[in-house]
């Protein structure tokens, strides 16, 4: 596909995998700050860990040091707000 080629693929690839750790950003403070996690859901959250997860192994098969880095980075912050949740509700 000559899109998938263009330069502004590549930009928007770049700047998605950029966002993606900064996007969970607030609501990794947020969560740390106030120890809020009413609305939070904890499947949701494990559902995104194990997305990132998974294509973080991609990224390392395939090479792509910026998108493990991304994915790397995006699973630490949700894991980070897995764990508060779980402690908050049941701890």
């Amino acid at each position: 596909m000559p899109f998938l080629e263009s330069k502004w693929f590549a930009v928007l690839y770049g700047l998605v995998v950029a966002l993606n750790p900064l996007a969970l950003l607030p609501q990794l403070i947020s969560v740390i700050i106030t120890g809020k996690v009413e609305g939070l859901s904890l499947l949701m959250f494990l559902v995104f860990v194990s997305i990132q997860s998974a294509v973080a192994l991609g990224a390392i098969k395939e090479l792509n040091w910026k998108l493990f880095l991304s994915m790397f980075i995006s699973a630490l912050e949700t894991s980070t707000i897995v764990a508060f949740v779980v402690v908050i509700r049941y701890f």
